[in-house]
């Protein structure tokens, strides 16, 4: 019985494989993914991080009324289901 050797074929069409923008290989598609996908979580986890920082320092200066933080947390809560959102649909991908 004769056995197909699939990474034999692979190797064999190589050569005749176009790249082109539309049609790239599997593993520099993921790789780019990744990138923006790491580029959008540090955005977002930087700008999480400067928000808290910034209604501690009003809250230890006592320059925030209630209703401001609550509005700031409130915010800042919606950003982090976004991203969760986001990651979730990240990684159904893969």
């Amino acid at each position: 019985m004769n056995i197909i050797n699939h990474e034999g074929i692979i190797l064999l069409e190589q050569p005749f494989v176009k790249v082109t923008p539309f049609t790239r290989p599997p593993y520099e598609q993921l790789k780019k993914t990744f990138r923006t996908s790491q580029k959008y979580y540090e955005k977002e986890l930087l700008y999480l991080s400067s928000s808290m920082s910034v209604l501690v320092t009003k809250s230890d200066a006592e320059k925030v009324t209630p209703d401001d933080a609550t509005k700031a947390i409130d915010a800042m809560v919606t950003r982090l289901q976004n991203l969760k959102r986001k990651v979730k649909l990240d990684y159904m991908k893969l």
